[in-house]
């Protein structure tokens, strides 16, 4: 009798219990559609939030971008003065140059025609080292070339140049622009020759005639 009481009261415990649990189906009716509705406002809502972001970072890149271009104009502001600087320094040691060249003794040969060729082996010398000069010669007071760094340059007459009446007849050393026989610019440096000992009288000129775009490289280089 025990056993049949078993058996009968087994099935019953186990239909109690029920099938295991699965996966809960998903939400249907209004409940499912209120949670699409929240997940689109919320979608909505972050998009708003992202757009003020996105504006500020574009006008923060302006104001990096334009105060960027800002010092970098300073800086170049700064080499340009510094380089201009430096033209006008390299110039005045040229004209120093000059006029201790026109005091030499041996300038004096200018009045002769350099016969010994003096003159002409001093400018060849100093213009081998130096690319500024385009071109370096001494002439009489007349206007001719006696002696020149270039030796075909030996010979040619400059009376008729605008500069050489006013470093002859001034007796002065002077700076002037000038376009050269090529038809590019230049800066020609005249210093006047005088007799020796008394100084006196003007007998010839030391030019120097200058590349401008050299003087600007030697410049940016920081040539002193």
């Amino acid at each position: 009798m025990q056993e049949n009481t078993a058996r009968v009261s087994e099935p019953i415990r186990l239909s109690l219990e029920g099938p295991a649990p699965g996966p809960r189906p998903a939400p249907v009716g209004p409940a499912g559609g209120t949670r699409k509705i929240r997940h689109k406002i919320l979608a909505l809502n972050l998009g708003l939030a992202l757009i003020p972001l996105l504006i500020a970072g574009g006008v923060a890149y302006r104001i990096g971008t334009g105060t960027l271009r800002e010092v970098i104009g300073r800086s170049l502001e700064q080499g340009a003065a510094a380089a201009m600087e430096n033209v006008d320094r390299d110039l005045y040691e040229r004209r120093r140059s000059l006029q201790s060249w026109a005091n030499l003794r041996l300038m004096q040969d200018v009045a002769d025609g350099d016969p010994r060729g003096r003159i002409a082996a001093l400018l060849a010398d100093v213009s081998s080292y130096d690319e500024a000069y385009r071109s370096l010669f001494v002439a009489d007071a007349a206007g001719r070339i006696v002696a020149a760094a270039d030796p075909a340059e030996r010979g040619g007459d400059v009376s008729s140049a605008p500069w050489f009446a006013e470093a002859v007849q001034g007796g002065v050393p002077l700076a002037r622009r000038w376009q050269g026989p090529d038809g590019s610019p230049a800066v020609v440096m005249a210093q006047p020759v005088r007799t020796y000992p008394n100084r006196t009288s003007v007998i010839g000129l030391v030019v120097a005639v200058l590349d401008p775009r050299a003087l600007l490289r030697g410049a940016a280089s920081g040539r002193t």
